[in-house]
C-alpha cells in the first residue's frame, strides 16, 4: 500500500521509494528507506498534508510525495 493510504496511529514499515526524481531523493534523505518504521500521526482536515513519525522525529509531507512510498503493516 502507499504511505498516502495509511491510517492515523497505525505502524508501518517502508518497503521501497519509487523513482529517481528530486522528490524521491528528498524522501530518502528524510529517512524513508526500506526497513524504516513509520507511523501516521495526524493530517490536515482535507487529508493533505499529513504528519509522519519516523526515526525519532516528525515530518510533514504532501500527498504527492507520500504516494511514492510503498509500505506494509507491521
Amino acid at each position: 500500500m502507499k504511505l498516502s493510504e495509511t491510517k492515523c496511529g497505525a505502524g508501518y514499515v517502508v518497503l521501497r521509494v519509487d523513482g529517481d526524481s528530486r522528490g524521491t531523493i528528498r524522501l530518502r534523505d528524510m529517512g524513508f528507506v526500506p526497513g524504516t518504521h513509520v507511523r501516521r500521526v495526524s493530517e490536515a482536515p482535507s487529508g493533505d498534508p499529513a504528519e509522519y513519525r519516523l526515526r525519532g522525529y516528525s515530518v510533514i509531507i504532501r500527498r504527492e510525495l507520500s504516494e511514492l512510498v510503498e509500505v506494509s503493516v507491521l
